[in-house]
């Protein structure tokens, strides 16, 4: 069996907006620190729990893309741009 690589070692892939793809866990949390939220009440705007926010945020499990996009949606991080999530790629 070939060994999968982790996660956060799989280059970034972009939207044509310049946003990521989908985010790693460096991205998430400073979008969850911009917003001045708890892992809680972050992960309650995509139907996540806490423990979900924080598995996300140390890249143990990826967040689905129609999760990012809801996010994205909900907390009005597209108007960001690129630039907010580029320094933690």
């Amino acid at each position: 069996m070939v060994a999968q690589p982790h996660p956060a070692q799989l280059p970034m892939k972009y939207q044509a907006n310049g946003l990521p793809e989908r985010p790693n866990g460096a991205q998430l949390r400073k979008l969850r620190e911009h917003l001045k939220m708890t892992q809680s009440e972050f992960g309650a705007l995509v139907f996540a729990d806490a423990r979900c926010v924080s598995l996300w945020e140390r890249n143990v499990r990826n967040m689905r893309r129609d999760t990012w996009e809801l996010l994205l949606i909900r907390t009005g991080a597209d108007r960001l741009g690129a630039d907010f999530f580029a320094e933690y790629e």
